[in-house]
């Protein structure tokens, strides 16, 4: 019996030993996080959401980036990212969308929203702007604001090509989304226990719960084998699939908007096949704008620490938004 059993045993490791040398002849190897490397001061500046999947935390925060980009910001009790010079009176205006709108990697007075309040003083600019949100939170978050009367007078709704894969919470964005935050947080079980997700499915919201979001099969980190297992696993969604959850969230957004009276502007941040996948959606909006930001240009992003627009590249954002205050006027 015993004689048996290590044969059994035997012939399982040669297969495994066969099937680990065959998957790194193909090109596979052990799966690798790209180390990316976030301290905060003080700590939880974001946390988990039933509603959103991640919210802004109150406070004051230092927030450094590979030991190398250092920018501080400030969030308000609301769940937005402060924006300097706010006046008491005017037409309020809100910018929806994600780390680019917040304006990860810079502080708080050189955001291209920040910009724009500074620009335009007459306004009331509040920047709704959360890392890793797309438009299915920027809608919850709209309609949030018209249950509880807080409202703008008018929105802008910032896309940009990495929203497609959240909409739909493909699993590209999964892994994407739980090992960063894995890297950049020792007490992300904690922070992040509550949290759903929200994403959209044939027109309709759903949401997955943070533990069951994404995890690596045991070994992955240290196998070919297994790595490339768990990824043929993980097939790539249709692209249309991928668009359609954006068009359903795009579209729900502009009809809020036009239920309760709000002017609604949409950016197409960098998205070149815009045009193709979401125009009619953008006949929908009171004006799309076209910025063409190009993410390749090292001098408009903290490359190579990482890759959010410098304070160059949102002053370069926000010159391309000047119409849209004209259109207000």
């Amino acid at each position: 019996m015993r004689k048996r059993l290590l044969r059994i045993m035997l012939v399982i490791l040669i297969v495994l030993s066969c099937g680990e040398l065959t998957a790194r002849i193909l090109g596979w190897t052990a799966f690798y996080n790209t180390d990316y490397k976030v301290e905060v001061s003080p700590k939880g500046w974001l946390k988990g959401s039933k509603t959103y999947g991640i919210e802004l935390s109150p406070g004051s925060y230092k927030v450094t980036l590979n030991d190398s980009v250092t920018f501080t910001t400030k969030h308000n009790s609301d769940g937005t990212r402060f924006v300097p010079d706010v006046p008491d009176s005017g037409v309020h205006i809100g910018f929806f969308g994600c780390s680019f709108t917040y304006g990860y990697g810079v502080d708080g007075d050189e955001s291209f929203v920040a910009i724009l309040q500074s620009e335009y003083p007459e306004y009331q600019v509040s920047n709704y702007g959360v890392p890793g949100w797309g438009e299915v939170q920027a809608g919850l978050r709209l309609s949030e604001l018209i249950r509880k009367g807080m409202q703008p007078e008018a929105v802008v709704l910032v896309y940009s090509e990495v929203h497609r894969e959240r909409n739909y919470l493909a699993n590209s964005y999964r892994k994407a989304l739980t090992m960063g935050f894995n890297r950049s947080n020792t007490d992300v079980e904690n922070q992040m226990k509550n949290a759903r997700f929200p994403f959209i499915r044939q027109g309709h919201t759903e949401y997955e719960k943070w533990e069951h979001l994404y995890s690596n099969w045991m070994l992955r980190e240290h196998s070919a084998l297994v790595h490339a297992l768990q990824s043929s696993t993980e097939k790539k969604p249709d692209e249309e699939e991928i668009d359609g959850s954006t068009r359903s969230t795009m579209e729900q957004f502009a009809s809020i908007c036009k239920k309760n009276g709000i002017r609604c502007f949409l950016v197409n941040l960098d998205d070149l096949d815009f045009e193709k996948r979401f125009g009619n959606c953008a006949k929908k909006f009171d004006q799309c704008i076209h910025v063409g930001f190009d993410f390749t240009r090292n001098e408009w992003t903290n490359h190579p620490y990482d890759l959010h627009p410098n304070a160059k590249g949102h002053r370069i954002i926000a010159n391309s938004l000047h119409s849209l205050f004209y259109r207000l006027h």
